[in-house]
């Protein structure tokens, strides 16, 4: 499928809905304990209660809520919407390009801060050099 003909599909599928969004490709510098994480947002979206949706467009093969594990990605979003933009998540998505579904998260502090930790532990290890291999065949 060419990119016009899913932006049609897109645009067919969302027709009633489309909102011009909050913020498209935002960048965000985002510190997390001694960490500082830097990266942009594909789209922030404004919903009629005030807050807003994270969306992180997919191009690779669409997933199901079970195959996308933890959601890292979407909760450092969540936290630059929170503590950067100072805009409050309702929910974070997955949009796939490849059939036009989206795969929808509730915004969940618990998991914010379960995500902050990781990224705690992770720079850690990195000050420390400690790059343990992980690899994935599967």
């Amino acid at each position: 499928m060419n990119i016009e003909t899913e932006r049609q599909l897109y645009y067919e599928r969302h027709q009633a809905t489309l909102r011009p969004p909050l913020f498209v490709e935002k960048p965000f510098l985002l510190q997390v304990g001694d960490a500082w994480l830097r990266g942009f947002i594909d789209r922030i979206d404004s919903r009629p209660d005030g807050r807003v949706e994270v969306v992180d467009y997919k191009t690779g093969k669409p997933k199901t809520k079970a195959e996308v594990g933890d959601r890292l990605q979407l909760n450092i979003y969540a936290m630059a919407c929170r503590d950067v933009l100072h805009v409050t998540p309702a929910a974070m998505s997955f949009y796939y390009l490849q059939n036009n579904e989206s795969l929808t998260f509730p915004y969940d502090e618990q998991a914010l801060a379960e995500a902050a930790e990781t990224i705690t532990t992770t720079a850690g290890k990195i000050r420390a050099g400690a790059f343990e291999p992980t690899p994935d065949y599967g």
